[in-house]
């Protein structure tokens, strides 16, 4: 039952922040992206 809760606050802790937008580190085409295709994603 530990495990669960340990997994749910991992997830929960990724979701918030990916979703605030500074998770970007964690995709790897964007990493390997120009700047011209990044600005596409950052106006």
């Amino acid at each position: 039952m530990v495990a669960v809760w340990i997994i749910f606050i991992l997830l929960l802790v990724l979701s918030a922040v990916l979703l605030t937008g500074r998770g970007s580190f964690l995709i790897a085409e964007y990493n390997t992206s120009s700047q011209e295709e990044k600005e596409k994603y950052n106006p």
